[in-house]
């Protein structure tokens, strides 16, 4: 049977041990290795939140495996992966022929790699900004400095708006008014 490059990717339970997540791995690679494949990558993207609950769990580990393999092997493979309790969703597409799988993995490994220096290099320069700043950072450190801290310029708190400008019943003086008595024959 002729082997093709597939590549799956899965999500597992994130609560699941890591003796759990091993052993998904392992029998993973032991089916494709069992059925004269090669499993060629397995990338750990991480715990990352779903877009929708799945078993009332917000967040999933997300894993991509990329292999060389037949029909057989990843029939098999998927077989197990929809038995196995840990593992909540999965999706599996077969790679194109003119695609060469490891350049794109080693492609999208320096992606990462960049975006990590981007990363790093935008933190130092927040961090050096922050300090220059006085640590306030933003919006969010208090008052801006050029305002000249005490505020007392303004006056007092003026309530505005049609609500508070007639006079409310706690504010009106009362009254001493004789009200006659009206009798029962009248």
């Amino acid at each position: 049977m002729e082997t093709r490059n597939y590549e799956t990717v899965f999500i597992a339970n994130p609560h699941a041990p890591d003796t759990k997540i091993q052993e998904l791995n392992t029998r993973n690679q032991q089916i494709i290795e069992g059925m004269d494949g090669k499993v060629l990558y397995l990338d750990d993207w991480g715990k990352k939140k779903l877009a929708y609950p799945i078993r009332k769990e917000g967040k999933g580990h997300y894993f991509c495996l990329t292999y060389k393999a037949n029909t057989k092997a990843v029939a098999e493979l998927e077989r197990n992966m929809r038995i196995n309790e840990d593992v909540f969703r999965f999706l599996t597409v077969k790679i194109d022929e003119k695609v060469d799988p490891m350049a794109a993995i080693e492609a999208y490994k320096r992606k990462l790699e960049a975006h990590a220096k981007r990363e790093k290099e935008r933190a130092e320069r927040d961090a050096e900004r922050s300090a220059d700043r006085g640590g306030g950072g933003g919006f969010r450190g208090g008052d801006r400095g050029d305002r000249g801290g005490d505020r007392g310029d303004r006056g007092g708190f003026r309530p505005r708006g049609p609500a508070h400008s007639e006079p409310g019943i706690e504010d009106m003086a009362v009254a001493d008014i004789d009200i006659p008595e009206l009798s029962d024959e009248e």
